[in-house]
């Protein structure tokens, strides 16, 4: 059952249990470093407690992640072969190795799945949530489609949000202050166990309610 009692920026939050594992937290830029370990401070200032975690063979996690998907990607590029041709060599090779995963590799995807499902249980038994930048870097221009810069920004792009995708954990990202060079927003996520989404929300509502929001130079108002 979802609830949402407790929930606005003024949340008691004395009981929350923050886990962070601090060489994955800090595998960002210096800029999105900084400014998720403020907020963090802001939350343990609130009553939070933080707890130093490990997540037990990540990297291993993120492969079998991207080659989940790279399966889910086989059938489209082979109705679609054209589509290989505007991607970058790194991309290439991505789907051709895609195209020759086994029955047993799908079984052994499923398998890190599992075993990585068991250990965020084992550490949401000490945690109410786990938090991580969003991204590891701020907001930048895309390189170029087929530079093999590409590639290697597209895999940063989820270094935090593929645990989230690849175990079904529940997860939200929202705007915990912006860098003071470049005025560009930062971002965290919270993510929590199972259909206790509403820990996440509570967390992302305080710490919205840290952030003098700015509007962009460019932006779109829905409502008016």
């Amino acid at each position: 059952r979802l609830t949402l009692t407790n929930f606005g920026g003024n949340a008691n939050i004395s009981e929350l249990r923050i886990g962070v594992w601090d060489e994955w937290f800090e595998h960002a830029s210096e800029p999105v470093v900084n400014g998720c370990t403020k907020i963090l401070h802001k939350l343990q200032k609130r009553g939070a407690k933080v707890y130093k975690i490990s997540i037990e063979d990540l990297h291993l996690s993120f492969i079998a992640h991207l080659a989940s998907m790279g399966s889910d990607f086989v059938k489209y590029v082979e109705t679609h072969s054209s589509a290989l041709l505007s991607c970058n060599e790194g991309l290439k090779l991505h789907f051709i190795a895609a195209g020759n995963i086994s029955e047993e590799d799908i079984q052994n995807i499923h398998k890190i799945r599992a075993k990585t499902i068991k250990t965020l249980r084992g550490i949401f038994k000490h945690c109410d949530c786990i938090m991580t930048p969003t991204l590891p870097f701020l907001a930048s221009e895309m390189p170029n489609s087929k530079s093999n810069d590409c590639m290697e920004h597209q895999l940063a792009l989820s270094r935090f949000t593929f645990l989230s995708n690849f175990t079904g954990f529940p997860a939200v990202s929202t705007c915990c202050g912006y860098d003071s060079n470049t005025n560009l927003p930062i971002s965290c996520m919270i993510m929590s166990r199972p259909w206790h989404e509403g820990t996440a929300l509570r967390v992302a509502r305080v710490v919205e309610s840290f952030v003098d929001y700015k509007s962009p130079l460019i932006s779109f108002r829905q409502l008016q």
